[in-house]
């Protein structure tokens, strides 16, 4: 059985690293935001870009609304970067 997760783990790291351009499709401070929607999806939508923005100062990344049993919107969100030289004296 762990042959097959370290198969599997193997796959997806190929997987995601032969996608794209050679970027990275997240970074360790990225925020998931999930939220099944009762209401217009654009509304849901503008909700999470909000929330984002305000709450998190950050940056919509990417977004997608997905039909599951309700529609479900998917926001990734990037909050601002901490500088290296502030986490360097904050290990000092």
């Amino acid at each position: 059985m762990p042959l097959i997760k370290t198969l599997v783990a193997g796959g997806m790291l190929a997987l995601l690293t032969a996608c794209g351009s050679g970027s990275v499709l997240y970074e360790r401070t990225d925020v998931h935001l999930i939220l099944p929607c009762y209401q217009d999806e654009n509304i849901c939508l503008k909700q999470m870009a909000g929330r984002c923005a305000n709450e998190l100062a950050g940056k919509l990344m990417d977004s997608e609304i997905r039909q599951e049993d309700v529609p479900v919107v998917y926001a990734l969100c990037r909050p601002p970067q901490p500088e290296a030289g502030t986490n360097a004296r904050a290990a000092n």
